[in-house]
């Protein structure tokens, strides 16, 4: 098969599920790489406090963005708001936030409820004046470190 047909073949037997998929993600970003040569964004899947352009498309056409936000420790039984610092957002496409407990190191997803004691909750969202806003019921305030990635499009 000629070589500039970018084109793989994955159909020997002997070939692992893992190095298939690795080898499809490969053909993705070579694509990726190719159709968006002009176009300035980050094809590698790494994460940064500034602004980056995914080179992903949303439904109505428009570029995501991913941006990690350090939201530092969660609040003792009350609301906290932390700056996303992107003034323009249009449509939040992903959410993705985590903590850490500096004690035990346990980590918590999300927001975040307790099945057994359903009075013991953490609430995120994003606020329309570009602010990160979480609640929490109780003091949480022992989760010293957290990050939200936010992906979106913009206006």
């Amino acid at each position: 098969m000629p070589v500039n047909q970018k084109t793989f073949i994955f159909d020997d037997p002997k070939m692992s599920a893992a190095y298939k998929h690795i080898m499809t993600e490969m053909q993705r970003v070579c694509l990726l790489t190719e159709t968006n040569a002009n176009s300035t964004f980050s094809l590698d899947k790494s994460y940064s406090e500034n602004e980056q352009n995914t080179g992903m498309r949303w439904i109505d056409g428009k570029s995501v963005y991913r941006k990690v936000v350090d939201f530092g420790a969660l609040p003792n039984a009350t609301i906290k708001n932390v700056s996303i610092n992107v003034p323009d957002i249009d449509k939040v496409i992903r959410l993705d936030f985590m903590a850490e407990n500096s004690i035990s190191g346990s980590r918590l997803p999300l927001p975040w409820v307790n099945q057994i004691f359903l009075n013991r909750q953490i609430q995120v969202q994003i606020l329309s004046n570009d602010t990160l806003q979480v609640f929490t019921s109780i003091d949480y305030s022992h989760y010293t470190t957290s990050y939200a990635i936010i992906e979106y499009t913009k206006l």
